[in-house]
């Protein structure tokens, strides 16, 4: 790949492609999901790609709602209800 395209222009069609078209939020829950269980370099590469406010942004204000979303997705006990049961 990188004999066929620069660095810059990788980083052009990632920010034209994976990022301007996705919501804050959603970048958010994202970037949690590429951290979930990455090792420590790995961790640092990514959280390089993020420029300092937003990344603490993201960090810690969609870590909550990750934790909890992904704890619904992969725990095996949590309990299906019917839409509108109480």
């Amino acid at each position: 790949m990188s004999a066929s395209i620069t660095q810059a222009e990788w980083r052009a069609w990632d920010q034209t492609y994976n990022i301007k078209p996705k919501s804050f939020a959603q970048l958010g829950i994202e970037g949690h999901w590429l951290l979930d269980g990455i090792d420590r370099e790995g961790y640092q590469v990514v959280i390089r790609q993020v420029p300092a406010v937003p990344r603490f942004i993201l960090l810690h204000g969609f870590a909550r709602s990750y934790r909890r979303q992904a704890a619904a997705r992969w725990q095996p006990k949590v309990p299906a209800r019917r839409a509108g049961a109480s």
